[in-house]
């Protein structure tokens, strides 16, 4: 696992698939423009990346589903959402596979739906639910708008993900 901090936000990360690799510093700067969004003081965060073959353990212990998903979030205290003082949101599990395969679907670079299921998770942390129709386009909004001024900063997202 490796740590990487920008003042108030501290990211570990772990990536488990052997296929891709991150870029710490695009990882952080991306989470960090997340949490100024949401206000956040201070937060801390963990992200790991998984094959589909984690990923459906994961999907099969949480949510007792037999498939494999993009992205998964699991807070820390559900419900509980502090934006001035608890500092560990949770973890957000991703799976590197379907990241890939999702931007092959929908034509888009595979840091930009990276960094898509980042800001998803880390959304989700934050108490953003996406099970009706309302909640669901307010979360795709705001989620969308983030990973769109991200993917704007060049050097940062063209060194997120590297395939192997």
């Amino acid at each position: 696992m490796i740590t990487k901090t920008n003042g108030p936000v501290t990211v570990h990360f772990d990536n488990q698939h052997s296929r891709y690799r991150l870029s710490g510093a695009g990882l952080l700067s991306l989470v960090t423009m997340v949490c100024r969004s949401l206000r956040y003081r201070r937060a801390v965060f963990s992200i790991v990346f998984v094959t589909h073959q984690a990923m459906r353990r994961y999907n099969l212990q949480a949510f007792s589903r037999r498939a494999s998903t993009d992205v998964i979030s699991f807070p820390w205290r559900a419900g509980q959402y502090d934006r001035g003082l608890a500092a560990y949101r949770g973890d957000v599990v991703i799976c590197f596979d379907q990241v890939a395969a999702n931007a092959r679907r929908y034509t888009v670079p595979v840091a930009e739906e990276c960094a898509r299921c980042v800001v998803h998770g880390v959304l989700h942390l934050a108490g953003f639910t996406d099970t009706t129709a309302g909640e669901k386009r307010e979360m795709v909004h705001r989620q969308e708008m983030l990973v769109k001024r991200f993917m704007a900063q060049g050097d940062l997202r063209r060194g997120l993900v590297r395939c192997l």
